[in-house]
């Protein structure tokens, strides 16, 4: 059995057990997301984790870490699926929330900058393209 099958079987589980909307459900959309893409099927990974994101705003908040990093899995799905402006769109967006809510030198804020710098060369608008500066690292003050 392929792994898009068993996550599959998973969320149907999780599905007839739980709550809509419940986290053990939204987590269950989030691995199969990231099955689909290992499969490249990266399309069908960009529905699951935009359903994902969805249940994530709802019942969490946006400002939830576990909304955020949701959407940084929502951008690994868009980049995959070759969607890089709107990966970098939703990840200027995760860095701006991070930045804010977690701080400019958070280890997740400053990863996602990384990932942002590194979808955003990609982008057919150079406007969009950002770099890491020295000062963003670790312990460089």
């Amino acid at each position: 059995m392929g792994r898009r099958v068993w996550y599959q079987r998973v969320l149907a589980e999780r599905a007839r057990e739980l709550a809509p909307g419940h986290p053990a459900i939204v987590a269950a959309r989030v691995r199969l997301a990231r099955a689909l893409i290992l499969a490249g099927e990266s399309g069908d990974a960009v529905t699951v984790m935009l359903r994902a994101v969805g249940e994530y705003e709802q019942s969490r908040g946006e400002a939830h870490p576990e909304t955020l990093a949701a959407r940084d899995e929502l951008a690994a799905a868009y980049q995959a699926a070759g969607e890089i402006n709107a990966a970098g769109r939703l990840l200027a967006r995760a860095l701006a929330d991070r930045e804010r809510l977690q701080g400019p030198r958070d280890p997740l804020t400053m990863d996602t900058r990384q990932r942002l710098a590194a979808a955003w060369p990609t982008s057919e608008r150079p406007d969009r393209r950002i770099t890491m500066k020295f000062g963003d690292l670790p312990g460089s003050s």
